[in-house]
């Protein structure tokens, strides 16, 4: 009769650690994700050495190769920024010489030979 309460106090005090290991783990897990999403760096010193010390470094390469990916995704928005401020500075010259040859040809006292050269110059 002792022996079965002996037993049955150390199954539930297993079980119980069992639950408190598992919930401990849970937080630590929640704890680490929490700082890869706030992007701020993952401390060792929140978990003992052991196995927790193999999931750490793991979520530290997580975090590098995201940071990473973010800032290669911001040098290529500044390239393609950069690209389409370079092409729209490229375009304007030629767009406001059509449109002052356009209006040259609008004139009325201008001659036949000059409008064909003003249209000649904006097909070329």
């Amino acid at each position: 009769m002792w022996l079965t309460i002996i037993l049955a106090v150390l199954l539930c005090l297993t079980a119980g650690n069992s639950i408190y290991q598992k919930r401990r783990t849970y937080h630590m897990i929640d704890r680490l994700l929490d700082s890869v999403l706030s992007q701020e760096p993952v401390a060792y010193s929140d978990v003992e050495e052991g196995e927790y010390s193999a999931l750490i470094s793991k979520i530290r390469q997580i975090q590098e190769v995201l940071g990473n990916h973010a800032r290669d995704a911001e040098k290529e928005k500044e390239q393609v920024k950069s690209l389409v401020s370079n092409m729209s500075h490229q375009l304007k010259t030629p767009l406001a010489n059509l449109s002052l040859y356009a209006e040259i040809l609008e004139e009325e006292g201008i001659s036949q030979e000059r409008r064909a050269e003003f249209a000649d110059k904006m097909i070329r």
